[in-house]
């Protein structure tokens, strides 16, 4: 039997397997801070909300299975760091990458049961015999079930698919490294961006590459390196990516560029991972401010604050309002305009996107260890 993603209100990173960071939810018109749950060390990852749960783990090493209340269900030590989103599966089971022992990258992919046992990890070995392996970003589940994530295995960079049972299926070479979450449009293709430039080695030889449900690659688009931006795919399977020069990129199903939004504009790198609203609206940070984009590729706004927006934070709820948290620790609620609707001050800088729940209530995490439940 196959187990895709969650239907739940926020299984995974940026809420779906395409990435969009869209919810179906209405986030809070007057936010009040309802609970804190102190970790102790930083949370830089956002939390997953499935089945009444809410997962979140940092780099105390544990992952949290927190009630809407604020109080712990269970907690499943790792012995690493985890700064990556959980994704659950409709089956309960909540996958998430770990990284532990000899330096910050090494890792492995963790599969833990719904009552906080472990059911398997990937590779099935631990620190110190792994430690050329690395593992990178969130990782991303397909409709049947399958695994994606970023990883590199003795020095082999590249896509792996990791089986339901925790077995590899596929593995698909990249030339550089793939820093953050692959993407799965609902045809099936698995979207990642890769560190390197064209013409390099590999299968998948820099910039965003497309690959078929069974491991094949379908194409490379040579827009550029593209590091910490998690490619987003829209509902007409446009994919949106921002890339080290300095670009934002729209690129269609076939591979070939729609339109791309130059570094000149923005100022900055766009290391974004961007935001899609209702209205098909795209929007992505560079150099900390959050703009807006037209599905035609038109900057219809800019939204700047005078702390710095952090690139992954960004949310958008049902009626279009885009979430965004910052540096300075306060957690920013702008509307579909561009003009904001509030500002909330909580602590720590805002590194992960907030994820929205029922009844007006999102969760965020700080980098001071705190996981807040906001509500209206």
């Amino acid at each position: 039997m196959n187990f895709g993603v969650a239907s739940a209100p926020w299984p995974t990173f940026h809420g779906n397997p395409q990435h969009t960071g869209l919810s179906p939810f209405t986030g809070p018109s007057a936010p009040v801070l309802e609970w804190k749950f102190a970790t102790g060390t930083g949370i830089s990852p956002s939390p997953a909300i499935a089945f009444g749960t809410i997962y979140v783990g940092g780099s105390d090493g544990n992952l949290y299975a927190l009630n809407r209340d604020g109080r712990v269900k269970w907690s499943f030590p790792t012995g690493g760091t985890i700064d990556s989103t959980p994704a659950v599966g409709s089956n309960g089971i909540v996958y998430v990458n770990v990284h532990f022992c000899c330096n910050s990258g090494a890792g492995a992919l963790y599969a833990i049961n719904p009552d906080g046992s472990l059911r398997w990890m990937f590779p099935p070995v631990g620190c110190p015999t792994s430690c050329v392996d690395w593992i990178y970003g969130s990782p991303t589940l397909g409709s049947d079930g399958t695994v994606y994530i970023a990883m590199s295995i003795n020095n082999y960079y590249g896509i792996r698919a990791i089986k339901p049972d925790g077995s590899m299926k596929w593995f698909v070479s990249t030339s550089g490294i793939v820093y953050d979450s692959p993407a799965v449009a609902s045809d099936g293709t698995i979207y990642a961006g890769v560190d390197d430039p064209p013409g390099q080695s590999g299968f998948c030889d820099g910039g965003l590459c497309a690959v078929y449900p069974n491991g094949t690659v379908r194409w490379n688009a040579h827009i550029g390196l593209v590091l910490f931006s998690s490619p987003v795919v829209g509902s007409d399977g446009t994919i949106y990516v921002g890339t080290y020069h300095g670009n934002f990129t729209a690129v269609r199903p076939d591979g070939t560029t729609k339109w791309t939004i130059s570094g000149t504009i923005t100022g900055e790198t766009s290391f974004s991972t961007a935001a899609i609203g209702p209205s098909r609206t795209i929007y992505f940070v560079a150099n900390g401010s959050l703009y807006a984009v037209s599905p035609g590729g038109s900057v219809l706004w800019k939204f700047s604050t005078t702390s710095t927006l952090t690139p992954e934070s960004l949310s958008v709820d049902a009626k279009g309002v885009v979430y965004a948290g910052s540096t300075d620790g306060s957690l920013y609620a702008i509307n579909p305009d561009g003009t904001l609707s509030w500002k909330f001050s909580l602590g720590g800088s805002l590194s992960s996107s907030p994820a929205i729940d029922l009844a007006r209530t999102m969760y965020v995490g700080s980098d001071n260890g705190n996981l807040y439940a906001i509500g209206n």
